[in-house]
């Protein structure tokens, strides 16, 4: 290996060390949280257009289903006044209507299937979610603690060698003095 590529080396390494230093934990941390939340508000969108597209068709069946309803009792009518041609007519659309019932059921079974999907998404990524915010929360409180003991053993080591001042002494020696006046 050349010395270049020897240097080459090194210097990646100390750029690596260095960017690694830059980078916040707290801040990568935070961001990595809202992500998650983002992806989780996203899926309950999706849940909530899943139930209404299913509450559509749910609707749109039973509208059919009426009109099914309506269409027995035209045939039935038509049947006792003994107009074939129109029981016939009636009799072709029903049978339509009948397909697009069973459309309807399987449209709807699909987006039961589609909800409880997304349902058990959002519970397993609610689950981590949870988690490594409880993590988050303890790490927060840890380097907040870390930090705060660190400035508190600057803080005293700063007083203890911090110099002392001419007019300190003296006002302690008078405090004394007059102490010991006090005393005799």
């Amino acid at each position: 290996m050349g010395i270049f590529t020897r240097f080459v080396t090194i210097f990646k390494a100390d750029i690596h060390g260095v960017m690694d230093q830059l980078e916040d934990k707290r801040l990568l941390l935070k961001q990595h949280l809202r992500e998650m939340e983002d992806a989780l508000l996203h899926e309950r969108s999706n849940l909530e257009k899943s139930v209404g597209a299913r509450e559509k068709i749910i609707k749109e069946k039973a509208s059919y289903e009426k009109e099914e309803e309506t269409l027995d009792r035209e045939i039935t009518r038509s049947i006792e006044k003994e107009k074939d041609d129109v029981a016939r007519l009636l009799i072709r659309k029903l049978k339509s209507m009948n397909g697009l019932r069973g459309n309807f059921e399987r449209n709807i079974d699909l987006f039961n299937s589609e909800i409880l999907a997304f349902q058990q998404n959002i519970e397993k990524r609610q689950l981590e979610y949870d988690h490594l915010k409880l993590k988050a929360d303890e790490y927060f409180h840890m380097t907040d603690l870390k930090k705060m003991e660190d400035d508190f053993s600057k803080g005293l080591t700063a007083h203890f060698f911090s110099e002392i001042s001419e007019a300190e002494i003296d006002l302690e020696l008078t405090i004394r003095k007059d102490t010991l006046k006090g005393r005799v």
